[in-house]
């Protein structure tokens, strides 16, 4: 704890939680009266399930293999604090203007001044490397506030934050200095364009500067990035030990699995195949690969694929399994 800076959401669903335990009421129901009314977000609904039927809502899209293709909406309502809102440009813009005027609204604020100013106030150093677009951005330092990070830019404080869920991404940016913010949405996962939109937005509108062409300097930075990944996959792939065979009997894999943080994995085995099955209806079909060690490829096509390698104990009977790196005992 404290020793360095990692990034993680499962405190916001703790915070919904602490919602609910005082006020009584959802974290859903609490955020529409509390934020979404009193700042105007007429169009803004705190879980996908909430929307008005009808409602014209983005489709998600991913990359395959050079093709970009839609994906059904995978619901994320058992994460709703930390990230389940649903909302239209109109409806940023109004708390993009909240947050840049110190959450005044009609007169009263949202937040008292000390919590306002603690939000944006850095609370630990965190690594430029969270963002690849710090490697051209070059900020002298890089923080993390309480849900926002920030950066300096061209002599401004920057706070800005990304969000992603599968196939959705979003960037908001504020310079308050300049009272400025721009919030962007995209519905391709991990459209890095959006990191280009909002520094040319504050080039262009802050800075009075249209020199740099972030749209293809970030389009090279991510191609070599995607690149060496590509290159380090196929360099593991070719390290496969060929015409090795499992310790044991398919058969004798299949069993009941589990994971203090991640649940449990059922393995089972189906006309010749192991089969793991995740929550959420997610599975993996396993393909041995070499030893004891199987590639699964995931029901979800967009999920692409995972390293699941089984552990024997001293008896020689299957004790535990890992997936990704992620142990699950029997």
């Amino acid at each position: 704890l404290r020793s360095s800076y990692i990034y993680q959401n499962l405190m916001y669903i703790v915070g919904g939680e602490v919602i609910h335990k005082i006020s009584g009421r959802t974290w859903e129901d609490f955020l529409a009266e509390r934020i979404f009314k009193t700042v105007g977000m007429n169009r803004s609904f705190a879980d996908h399930s909430l929307l008005p039927a009808g409602t014209d809502a983005t489709v998600s899209h991913y990359n395959d293999k050079d093709t970009v293709k839609a994906i059904p909406y995978i619901y994320d309502d058992n994460i709703g604090p930390a990230g389940g809102v649903w909302s239209c440009a109109d409806d940023m813009a109004k708390w993009m203007l909240c947050l840049l005027d110190s959450t005044k609204i009609n007169g009263q604020r949202l937040l008292k001044p000390a919590t306002y100013a603690a939000i944006f106030k850095p609370q630990v150093i965190a690594p430029p490397e969270m963002y690849p677009t710090m490697r051209l951005i070059k900020p002298h330092w890089f923080t993390y506030g309480l849900g926002w990070f920030q950066h300096d830019y061209k002599g401004k404080m920057v706070q800005m934050h990304t969000g992603s869920l599968a196939g959705l991404t979003a960037i908001a940016g504020l310079i308050p200095d300049e009272h400025f913010g721009v919030y962007i949405f995209g519905n391709l996962d991990h459209a890095e364009l959006r990191h280009a939109l909002m520094y040319k937005a504050f080039d262009l509108w802050c800075f009075n500067d249209s020199g740099n062409d972030w749209s293809n300097l970030f389009f090279s930075l991510y191609k070599r990035i995607e690149d060496s990944a590509r290159k380090k996959e196929q360099e593991q792939l070719s390290k496969r030990v060929l015409n090795t065979i499992p310790s044991l009997p398919l058969a004798d894999y299949t069993g009941e699995f589990t994971s203090k943080l991640f649940a449990s994995a059922k393995v089972m085995f189906s006309n010749g195949k192991l089969m793991v099955q995740l929550p959420n209806g997610i599975s993996l079909d396993l393909q041995q690969w070499h030893y004891d060690v199987f590639r699964g490829t995931f029901n979800y096509w967009w999920m692409g694929h995972a390293w699941v390698q089984f552990s024997l104990d001293t008896g020689g009977k299957v004790n535990a399994l890992s997936i990704d790196g992620v142990i699950y005992n029997k």
